[in-house]
């Protein structure tokens, strides 16, 4: 059998057979442990974490490809570690099963646990190490041919070198993504016209990835083109009907245009109806209430947020984390808050005050109090919170 190199191994096993590369994992979690990488078959393998939510996001996606290319692609989850990571490996393997018990069919493709060093991972993207999630697409001569971020990008790469695995133009795709960078650059300059006819020009030189480059566009406009925003994502959501996004920028954003109710609704009955995933779909809750919180919808917006919190304390308890279960208690803190402000002003203020004065109040959800009620909070209760934050700043240094 010929020798298979994989590209960032050649110093290490420039002379090492094929048999003898396995993937340096630390240990195999489902599916059947896979011995070594295969002359002629194409890998698609996913550096991923169980707290990363794109990655979460991408799982199901990422169980269709491997139907899809079932023979021809040989889809791989490698659940590594943040440099910062604590956990335990039992611990993490304990998130691990259950994410996949929450996930179900979803999720059905071999997963592996990377070491702590993060071994696997720098193995195959040694300057991508520490951030999640990052693709690595390995060709039939064991060459890595790509490795990004995009899940759209690496399907239009997979079809590409299915299709002409001699022909494939590398350089074509680098172009694509050294174009979408300068859109983005381009629009944060302030030349948003110029950013806009990028994208386009794009679409028409790629038109595989005219759906990846129109959530580009959508997410460039958010910000300050409600308009632009809401006709970006009736394409998208039009346009493929398993489309699904986080409501992220729609609800909690602060810096974001607010989209009308109609169109949260239509991106949360998507997430409800495709994602599994129990932790993006409790965070959904947050984000609608926070749609109706900027409509002036305190009532609504307290809603979800209870409905939000009672679906995250339905989560496996492997999953969760203290970050975010101080992060939905704060949110609700402000939202509650906020409708009491709505039907006895003075008492909310007046009961502000006094949690203030006693220190009742995390700096986190104070600055969050800051934040979202600047316009609302007269001008001295403010100043009590500035007060109060400026003193927790210098406890914390």
């Amino acid at each position: 059998m010929g020798r298979f190199l994989c590209t960032c191994w050649l110093l290490c096993w420039a002379t090492a057979a094929m048999a003898d590369l396995p993937l340096p994992v630390s240990r195999w979690l489902y599916g059947a442990p896979i011995a070594g990488l295969v002359e002629g078959q194409v890998y698609l393998i996913e550096f991923t974490h169980t707290q990363c939510a794109p990655c979460r996001k991408s799982l199901p996606l990422l169980t269709a490809l491997a139907k899809r290319y079932a023979g021809r692609v040989s889809v791989i989850g490698i659940f590594s570690y943040f440099p910062s990571d604590r956990l335990s490996e039992g611990d993490y393997i304990h998130q691990i099963q259950a994410l996949k018990r929450a996930m179900g069919d979803q999720l059905d493709f071999p997963i592996a646990l990377d070491h702590r060093d993060q071994r696997t991972y720098r193995a195959f993207a040694p300057e991508r190490a520490g951030g999640f999630p990052t693709l690595v697409i390995v060709d039939g001569t064991g060459t890595v041919r790509w490795q990004g971020t995009s899940l759209p990008m690496a399907e239009t790469l997979l079809a590409a070198l299915l299709s002409d695995p001699v022909g494939w133009d590398a350089d074509r795709e680098a172009r694509l993504e050294l174009g979408r960078k300068r859109s983005q650059r381009l629009y944060a300059s302030g030349q948003r016209t110029l950013a806009l006819d990028v994208l386009d020009s794009l679409k028409t030189m790629h038109p595989e990835s005219v759906q990846a480059l129109d959530l580009v566009r959508f997410r460039l406009l958010i910000p300050d083109d409600a308009s632009g925003a809401t006709a970006a994502l009736c394409t998208l959501l039009d346009r493929d009907p398993s489309f699904h996004t986080d409501l992220k920028p729609l609800g909690r954003q602060r810096n974001t245009q607010t989209l009308g109710l109609p169109m949260g609704y239509a991106l949360a009955e998507r997430v409800f109806r495709h994602s599994r995933d129990p932790i993006l779909r409790a965070y959904t809750c947050v984000d609608l209430a926070f749609l109706h919180f900027r409509h002036g919808q305190h009532h609504l917006a307290s809603q979800w947020i209870e409905q939000a919190t009672h679906r995250y304390g339905l989560i496996d308890p492997a999953l969760q984390s203290e970050h975010s279960a101080q992060e939905l208690a704060g949110y609700r803190y402000l939202i509650d808050w906020r409708l009491a402000h709505t039907h006895h002003p003075e008492n909310a203020v007046k009961a502000l005050r006094q949690t203030l004065a006693e220190g009742g109040i995390k700096p986190g959800d104070a600055k969050l109090l800051k934040d979202w009620l600047y316009g609302v909070l007269d001008d001295e209760t403010l100043e009590i919170l500035d007060g109060y934050l400026s003193v927790s700043r210098g406890e914390n240094r």
